[in-house]
């Protein structure tokens, strides 16, 4: 039974702890200007340098500071079809630690603070088009507490500003909707593919066969979620702009968009793959099944060795194992020391079965791959090396590494402010940033077009070693106390150290 309709949300009087004041709000403007004046106590939270609009906040999620990625979204009445004012929602993951988060406003510098005043439980049945499943729902407020969720995962917020009201829902039954021409839709579900991660969720399907018939994405098995009982929904779906990719599409991701068609009469099987970043929010990117990729890649060879002669071509002599790029089989990165002289080849068997390397000349830093050895730069070196099977092609550039998340207070990638310098006299890749503490988080990045997330190639420092992420799960968190810490990470050695110092 859909119990949604059978809880009861009065909005009559206002109550100076409530999050929005009733009808009385004709436009935004007027919606922030009541806000500032009714609501807000002076004094009570330090002005922000921050733009104006509700954010989400808290150490449950990834915004424990103010972040433009935390800023909610204007959201459209699904009921409808049009804005309704004071409507807004956001997709976010949450952790179910005790510490919650909350909404916070922010106008004009000043912040309020808001939690829950009331909650609710509310399951829907699908009826009426609705998602099949449970969320929370109440009223919001200042004295609320903190919000929480009971189990860690990717939630939908809303607040409605004209009803005082706040969703809660998890982003369950993640799928593929297909709409048959002559039969019922079809659900294809996408399945997380790793553990919980403030920063990243990503969902991965195989054998996924698309051809002529409008899909979409969705959750909750249904198309919307109730707000209120008053007949206020907002889209569980997705849809937009479809562009050609080297090996599929990539699907723009907007809540309530237009139905997905891809060019061509395919019937091909497809793997789906939807990922959720702290920082860009959704996408999604579907890849025709190009084949096998090896699971392994190694270097050897006169330019990287520090053997001499045919000891240097000894593949089972050499240990030069690159890193799988996540989400992407047909990629594979190292950074490495060059010598300045001599070449390498790769194989991906640390045998040297299948060795290979290039033909021709780099145009922009880039080979095509080939029988010939690949000859390293003239100056020795740092180097980020990057294969890419897909294209047959192979990639020479300087490093790229960067500090990302809480430490820095930014989820933006490639944040010039937090890359390190590369330091070849030492042999050594480093930098000295005040930070202000929590986890600290760090990867390489090679800017042709062949990286699409900053945790792809993500790394991190353990016992003084750097360890990889590859294709695995989240790294532990590594955290660092406010001050000014210096960072070395020795790549040639695989060894690193962050170290808190007395600089200023």
């Amino acid at each position: 039974m859909n119990v949604g309709h059978e809880v009861v949300i009065t909005g009559t009087m206002i109550d100076k702890r409530r999050l929005f004041p009733g009808l009385i709000i004709l436009t935004v403007m007027s919606v922030l200007s009541v806000f500032s004046s009714c609501l807000k106590e002076e004094g009570t939270e330090p002005k922000v340098d921050a733009e104006n609009g509700i954010y989400i906040k808290g150490k449950a999620t990834a915004y424990d500071h103010f972040d433009a990625g935390g800023l909610m979204k204007p959201a459209v009445n699904a009921a409808t079809g049009n804005p309704r004012s004071g409507l807004y929602e956001i997709f976010v993951a949450v952790s179910s630690e005790a510490s919650g988060f909350n909404l916070v406003e922010v106008i004009n510098g000043e912040q309020t603070v808001y939690g829950p005043l009331t909650e609710e439980k509310v399951s829907f049945d699908g009826s009426n088009g609705t998602i099949t499943g449970s969320v929370t729902r109440g009223i919001a407020g200042e004295d609320g507490g903190v919000f929480r969720v009971n189990e860690s995962g990717l939630y939908h917020i809303v607040v409605d500003r004209q009803t005082d009201s706040y969703v809660i829902s998890p982003l369950t039954g993640l799928s593929v909707n297909i709409k048959q021409p002559e039969s019922p839709e079809e659900d294809l579900e996408v399945h997380l593919s790793q553990g919980f991660d403030k920063t990243n969720m990503v969902f991965v399907d195989d054998n996924i066969r698309l051809g002529t018939e409008e899909f979409r994405i969705r959750y909750g098995h249904g198309d919307r979620l109730e707000v209120t009982p008053g007949g206020i929904y907002v889209s569980t779906y997705f849809g937009g702009e479809v562009a050609v990719t080297e090996n599929g599409y990539s699907l723009e991701m907007k809540p309530g968009g237009d139905a997905y068609t891809l060019p061509g009469n395919h019937g091909d099987l497809f793997s789906v793959m939807v990922s959720w970043t702290v920082s860009g929010g959704f996408t999604c990117s579907i890849f025709l099944d190009d084949g096998d990729y090896p699971e392994t890649m190694f270097i050897a060879g006169t330019g990287i060795s520090t053997l001499e002669g045919e000891d240097a071509w000894n593949w089972e002599l050499n240990d030069f194992e690159m890193v799988p790029v996540h989400s992407s089989p047909h990629l594979f990165w190292k950074i490495v020391w060059l010598k300045g002289d001599g070449a390498i080849r790769f194989a991906p068997d640390s045998g040297g079965t299948g060795h290979f390397g290039v033909e021709g000349v780099a145009v922009d830093d880039i080979y095509e791959t080939g029988s010939g050895d690949l000859p390293v730069p003239a100056m020795a070196g740092y180097y980020m090396l990057v294969v890419n099977l897909r294209s047959g092609q192979v990639s020479v550039t300087r490093p790229q590494v960067y500090l990302i998340g809480d430490a820095v207070g930014s989820w933006n990638a490639r944040n010039q402010d937090f890359r390190f310098n590369v330091d070849n006299s030492n042999k050594l890749i480093s930098l000295l940033k005040l930070l202000e503490g929590g986890s600290v988080r760090m990867y390489a990045w090679q800017d042709k077009g062949w990286f699409t997330q900053w945790w792809h190639s993500e790394f991190n420092v353990y016992n003084g070693r750097i360890v990889y992420r590859g294709n695995g799960l989240n790294l532990e968190p590594v955290g660092v106390i406010p001050g000014f810490h210096t960072i070395e990470l020795d790549f040639i050695n695989g060894e690193a150290s962050i170290e808190l110092c007395g600089c200023s």
